[in-house]
């Protein structure tokens, strides 16, 4: 875990899924969350965790997304991807 946390990119999802979550706190739960905080069965907490994660990843790699990307960029994002949904 400890390697993790120093992986660039590993920080640039974690910084994705917390601002995900701050601004849609009704439909996105962290991982940590759902198993923390939560009556989800871990496994069903797990299987969501790994699909969101997945997702962060493609919204990374398709808009090109970087530690220098501005936070209102990364918003723009986010609400054009849960417009989608």
């Amino acid at each position: 875990m400890r390697d993790k946390v120093m992986d660039p990119h590993f920080q640039l999802v974690q910084k994705l899924e917390r601002r995900i979550n701050y601004l849609y706190p009704e439909s996105y739960f962290p991982l940590y969350s759902m198993v923390s905080f939560s009556q989800i069965e871990y496994r069903t907490a797990l299987e969501k965790g790994n699909e969101q994660e997945e997702r962060i990843r493609d919204m990374i790699k398709t808009y090109k997304i970087n530690p220098e990307t501005s936070e209102s960029e990364i918003d723009a994002i986010i609400h054009q991807k849960f417009k989608q949904n």
